[in-house]
């Protein structure tokens, strides 16, 4: 936040004379006729020539001081999360297809808000009984920040896991032991297509909203103005006090200009084990400015005329000097608030593109050609959106009762479980922000010999060497990807694709599509 103030001066002197300069001559003509002495004169022209010069010189001289102070705040906040683990036990290896996996630790963080409080004991003067506890903040002591980490719930959202499962081995999907329903298709750990999408679609909604509301503001004079509402409102959430300009007026009943408290971010990423990394970001600004200025002139003039007329034989003159002085003073003062507040979420994304099979002595496979043998079920590509939402009181009661670990939670000797109790306050709900991460699609490297009980697709798919749905994807881009605007257009096109490229997969043209749609991000 940037506070200024400004001070102009401007002084001025201003000469201007002019003069005028002319005669004139009468010329008058006549005829005497006197033939016997005396006779008559009669006038045989009249004549007036009038002659005049003119000229003025003007002069300006002017004086201008200025002088500007400005002092500004600027606050940044950054918090950053880091992925951490273990590798897993040798002897303990989950996938033996896969290999001895790196396990991230399932590990949430929880910024919070703490004040030191002063416990003081009431007790009676006569007899020193103990009466009651009374808790008040100290106000020595200002707000701090603490980030508290905390276990997620493993059946929520799990790390190391996208949709439930770990890769495949000779019987099929091999899943992680908190997700052992997730044999068929469903929605698992971070792979929540549905609720990821109906959360875009809310944030899509609000900034089409805050959009119109912009639009809707008229610029007619007799209407009236949100400017200051609104200012007030963006300035209040950007400096952490509603130090509104509109102080003081009712906007109690003021509809245009509620909501849009909260700035939602949705961003979209796409990675592939090729070395792909496709990202659309989002980033808000807020930016409100605010100038008083006041200002006075003063100016004055005065001027003075001169004029004569003579004659000369006969010959008129006229002269005249007009002059004049003038000056004038001006003085403004303005004082000026600046206020920005901008807010981006970036997320890396580089998990090990490496996608080949080893041994049980951790040695490459390669195949009679020498080419690198895939290992089965690893991840090749996969879409995912994150999140910020801002604060809200449901935030709240999801993370209390669906994010963190309750089972941790309700322990009593992890002192970040007991800052987290302390914290909770059940009966307030204090707004919460989220951030949080979703994934809607996931292709894996299918086994060359499907196992039992693999899908129809899959197994159609490994007949016509297509190695993973993401491949599939590549050879049916060029003819599909314009067709991603609806499910119906892109239902036609997947079936005219697979008519002419690969006639094996028509009968799977309805999970083709499903997929695909998932892939490009279509609700």
């Amino acid at each position: 936040m940037v506070h200024s103030l400004s001070w102009a001066k401007e002084r001025s002197v201003d000469a201007a004379f002019g003069f005028a300069l002319s005669y004139e001559v009468d010329v008058d003509m006549w005829m005497i006729t006197a033939p016997l002495g005396f006779g008559v004169a009669k006038s045989l022209a009249k004549a007036n020539v009038s002659v005049g010069v003119r000229g003025s010189l003007e002069f300006s001289n002017g004086w201008a001081e200025e002088t500007a102070v400005s002092q500004g705040t600027n606050t940044a906040r950054a918090t950053k999360v880091s992925l951490t683990g273990r590798w897993e036990n040798s002897l303990d290896i989950l996938n033996r297809s896969v290999g001895r996996r790196f396990v991230p630790a399932n590990t949430g963080f929880a910024v919070v808000q703490s004040q030191t409080a002063d416990v003081f004991a009431l007790r009676l003067a006569h007899n020193g009984a103990l009466v009651a506890y009374r808790i008040q903040p100290n106000p020595d002591i200002p707000k701090d920040w603490n980030v508290i980490p905390f276990p997620l719930n493993p059946r929520y959202t799990k790390q190391g896991t996208l949709d439930g499962a770990v890769g495949f081995d000779e019987n099929g999907k091999v899943l992680d032991p908190d997700y052992a329903g997730a044999q068929g298709r469903g929605e698992y750990s971070y792979y929540k297509p549905r609720e990821a999408y109906a959360i875009k679609k809310r944030i899509q909604r609000d900034q089409q909203r805050l959009a119109s509301y912009y639009e809707s503001v008229s610029t007619e004079t007799h209407t009236a103005d949100p400017t200051a509402e609104r200012a007030g409102r963006v300035l209040g959430g950007a400096i952490g006090s509603d130090a509104s300009p509109a102080q003081g007026r009712d906007t109690a009943d003021s509809a245009t200009g509620a909501g849009f408290s909260r700035r939602d971010l949705v961003n979209t990423y796409v990675w592939t084990a090729a070395g792909g990394f496709f990202a659309e970001t989002t980033e808000t600004a807020d930016v409100v400015s605010e100038t008083t200025s006041g200002s006075y002139s003063l100016s004055g003039s005065t001027g003075a005329s001169l004029g004569t007329s003579f004659e000369v034989f006969g010959v008129g003159v006229n002269a005249q000097l007009d002059a004049s002085v003038g000056g004038g003073m001006s003085t403004t003062r303005a004082g000026g608030k600046e206020a920005t507040r901008s807010f981006g979420l970036t997320v890396q994304c580089a998990p090990s593109g490496n996608l080949q099979s080893y041994d049980e002595h951790r040695k490459p496979v390669f195949d009679r050609a020498g080419q690198p043998v895939k290992a089965p079920g690893k991840v090749d590509a996969y879409r995912f959106l994150s999140f910020y939402l801002g604060e809200d009181s449901e935030h709240f009661d999801t993370f209390f009762h669906k994010v963190v670990d309750s089972v941790w939670l309700a322990g009593d000797g992890d002192p970040n479980a007991v800052a987290l109790r302390q914290a909770r306050q059940s009966d307030r709900k204090p707004p919460c922000w989220r951030v949080l991460h979703r994934v809607t699609f996931v292709s894996r490297v299918l086994p060359s010999v499907p196992p039992q009980g693999a899908a129809p697709l899959e197994r159609a798919m490994r007949q016509l060497d297509v190695e993973s749905h993401y491949e599939l994807i590549r050879r049916l881009g060029p003819y599909v990807k314009s067709a991603a605007t609806s499910r119906t257009e892109l239902a036609t096109a997947v079936r005219g694709a697979l008519d002419a490229h690969l006639p094996e997969l028509l009968p799977h043209a309805a999970d083709v599509t499903d997929f695909l749609g998932q892939y490009y991000g279509m609700e």
